[in-house]
């Protein structure tokens, strides 16, 4: 049942995310079938259902575009195949040497970002077919919302109200739970087909269909024929950028769906299903396929217990594909377009916004680099943009890391507080000087960190109760807790620190530290320096420096103003 719950949806979906990507509704089917039965022989997913999806038919169409090639023209679906070709052998190399992680490093913000502007992009691209106007193929949204609005008064009315009508059936039925049951995009297919045809509205009322669909499938196609070399090398970064989005997409559906039913997404064979889902489907007229979360949730919800759902699925498809096809002659491009807006408007994530106001105003940056970027600026720029703004805000942050001194306030007992300079003249072990640092050391937070422990120490050593105290012995003792690698640049500024502190005559010291971080210390040649540096324990440092604890420390005459220079 789930399989052909799932076959009736995606056969007008495919159709219309088809145009959606600049190709006719036919390769739609070829792409909802192909990759369903290639799933089906080795993706380990139950759930997942994998197919054409609107965000990836809009990066097919930019990247095929931005070669200089209309939909139009004859060269054009060797192009779309060529892209896909391309991104099936990226997937499969990041599968095979392991490094899909990658996709991990392109956090939520950027990819809610990113899909919010495809949303509207998308959503402005079907206008053509709800307005029954002419609109350019465009990736930026200033040219489509100009072209809008010098053609809205050459609206087809009665197309625009067959639109309307579709999406808002849909929408309706999609929000009832009383009526999940009810084959909607078969019943709006049926109906819209056979007012066209009776009514005449193709003549009369000047509503565009679809027109002859092929029946049967293409011979195989060889999308590198009289491919240059140049054009190959244009298309590798687009391909990559495509390759993501589909790992992206694909994967964590997979495991949202996996995680609801107990079972475990098996990361390498998604790579290989994924990716002979793409490298197959381009010889025989499939463009670039992705999980569709949609349709994943349908088959879900109606019970799908195995991957065998996509096969029947995709049987149903290669049926309508050998017999069904005449039967959509008079299908109206309007409602392939009442499809599309019904299933995209949900991809606008405004409730990101809201979260990220709340939770992280720095990553809204980082969503709104991604939405403007992309709708502005286009498909690809907007995806390098955002990225590249995650990347630097990322190094910005762990630029400055939290740096904070701590100490025990009570000498039995073993808590650590945070101090200020004040307080650590206060407590239990006022020539301790345990530094905190909430983040790896690395090149981009080493000078802050070197800079601010040495500000402490002078202002520290400058202060009357430093000079007031039983012992000079001060110790700086880093707390390497939250510290999981040191890379060479800040092993080069810790032996500077290490430097500094001697001219001072502040002994260093490292605890808490890691097997990682120890081995830096060794190779790096800092142990031959100072070998009993690293510790294992607080109180080493007290009895490696001879430390008189002092008690009743409230009682002398301090000048506390020294301590806020």
């Amino acid at each position: 049942m789930a399989g052909l719950t799932v076959g009736i949806m995606v056969i007008p979906q495919g159709m219309a995310y088809a145009t959606i990507a600049g190709l006719p509704p036919i390769y739609g089917l070829y792409t909802a079938f192909i990759p369903s039965v290639l799933y089906f022989l080795f993706g380990s997913s139950k759930h997942l259902v994998v197919g054409p999806t609107a965000v990836v038919s809009l990066m097919i169409e930019s990247a095929a575009s931005s070669s200089g090639l209309h939909p139009s023209e004859p060269g054009y679906p060797q192009m779309v195949f060529l892209i896909t070709l391309m991104s099936g052998i990226f997937l499969f190399i990041l599968g095979i040497t392991q490094v899909g992680y990658l996709a991990n490093l392109i956090s939520h913000p950027v990819i809610s970002g990113f899909t919010s502007a495809a949303a509207f992009l998308i959503g402005f691209s079907q206008l053509k077919h709800l307005f029954g106007i002419s609109m350019p193929r465009d990736s930026t949204i200033i040219p489509l919302v100009k072209h809008f609005v010098n053609n809205v008064e050459d609206t087809n009315g009665w197309c625009l109200l067959m639109g309307l009508i579709g999406t808002t059936i849909i929408i309706l039925f999609k929000v009832s739970k009383k009526t999940k049951w009810i084959p909607v995009p078969l019943f709006l297919v049926v109906v819209s087909i056979l007012l066209t045809k009776y009514l005449k509205l193709d003549e009369i009322a000047h509503i565009k269909i679809v027109g002859t669909i092929p029946k049967g499938f293409l011979p195989p196609i060889n999308p590198l024929n009289n491919i240059s070399e140049s054009k190959l090398l244009k298309l590798i970064p687009v391909s990559i950028q495509i390759s993501l989005v589909i790992v992206m997409e694909s994967v964590s559906i997979g495991k949202t769906f996996a995680a609801k039913s107990g079972y475990t997404l098996q990361a390498t064979m998604e790579f290989i299903a994924l990716s002979l889902s793409n490298i197959v489907g381009s010889f025989f007229g499939s463009y670039a396929c992705a999980g569709s979360f949609t349709r994943t949730a349908v088959n879900h919800n109606s019970g799908a217990k195995s991957p065998l759902s996509n096969l029947i699925s995709g049987i149903l498809v290669m049926f309508t594909i050998l017999v069904l096809t005449p039967l959509f002659y008079f299908l109206p491009y309007t409602i392939l377009a009442a499809f599309v807006l019904s299933a995209v408007y949900k991809l606008f994530d405004y409730q990101e916004i809201i979260f990220l106001w709340r939770v992280k105003k720095r990553d809204l940056i980082v969503w709104l680099s991604a939405f403007l970027g992309t709708l502005f600026l286009g498909i690809e720029l907007g995806i390098l943009i955002s990225i590249a703004m995650s990347f630097f805000i990322v190094v910005v942050a762990s630029s400055f890391p939290t740096i904070s001194i701590i100490g025990k306030t009570d000498p039995e007992d073993n808590k650590f507080v945070k101090l200020d300079l004040v307080e650590l003249a206060k407590s239990a072990h006022p020539n301790i000087m345990i530094i905190l640092i909430e983040e790896s050391i690395s090149y981009a937070n080493i000078h802050v960190f070197k800079e601010k422990c040495l500000r402490y120490l002078v202002k520290y050593k400058r202060s009357q109760r430093y000079k007031t105290m039983d012992s000079s012995n001060l110790i700086l003792l880093i707390d390497a807790t939250h510290i999981n690698e040191v890379d060479s640049t800040g092993m080069h500024g810790l032996k500077e620190l290490y430097g500094l502190c001697d001219e001072l005559g502040v002994s260093m010291y490292m605890m808490n530290y890691n097997k990682d971080v120890r081995k830096s210390f060794e190779k790096s040649g800092l142990l031959k320096l100072h070998p009993s540096m690293l510790v294992e324990r607080f109180e080493e440092v007290a009895e490696l420096c001879g430390e008189i604890l002092l008690g009743n420390i409230e009682e002398r005459n301090i000048n506390w103003k020294a301590y806020l220079l």
